[in-house]
């Protein structure tokens, strides 16, 4: 049984800061970590997802704050960590947290991407990306709701 039904979240983000290292030109080494803060909405939640998707090896190391890693399992293009939270959370009850992953071979082409894709409510959003000083970022835009808003990429530059 899930608490609250399918239909419903069972939490708010209140805060979303993610950071993307590059670690070298190449590509090859890349460092993803977030510190995240939720709200729940609901009674009885023993658990969250972390998900992860792109091209390389997505998590050759993997931690976080929240809890214990019970697994994780693939679904489409995305990789779905399982992590058990240390208690039983509340309805109200707010859940700091941090995630750290190291990826493998993930943006080997001269073009890449970054996509966050938030499926729960959101009050605040702030992403961070560290370039190598031989591999400059050179653009970027912002597509929310999978398409392109030009006003946006052209006030980001």
């Amino acid at each position: 049984m899930i608490p609250g039904g399918l239909l419903t979240s069972p939490y708010e983000i209140l805060d979303y800061r993610s950071l993307l290292i590059l670690h070298d030109p190449e590509g090859m080494h890349a460092t993803f970590a977030r510190k995240q803060s939720v709200r729940l909405a609901q009674d009885g939640v023993v658990a969250i997802l972390d998900h992860a998707w792109g091209h390389g090896v997505l998590a050759t190391d993997y931690e976080n704050s929240a809890g214990r890693r019970d697994g994780s399992y693939k679904h489409e293009r995305r990789r779905h960590f399982v992590v058990g939270v240390r208690r039983r959370m509340a309805s109200g009850d707010i859940l700091p947290f941090r995630v750290r992953r190291e990826a493998r071979a993930g943006f080997l082409k001269p073009e890449g991407w970054l996509e966050t894709t938030l499926d729960h409510p959101i009050a605040q959003l702030r992403p961070s990306i560290v370039f190598p000083k031989d591999r400059p970022c050179r653009g970027v835009a912002i597509v929310p709701g999978g398409r392109e808003e030009p006003w946006l990429s052209s006030w980001m530059r």
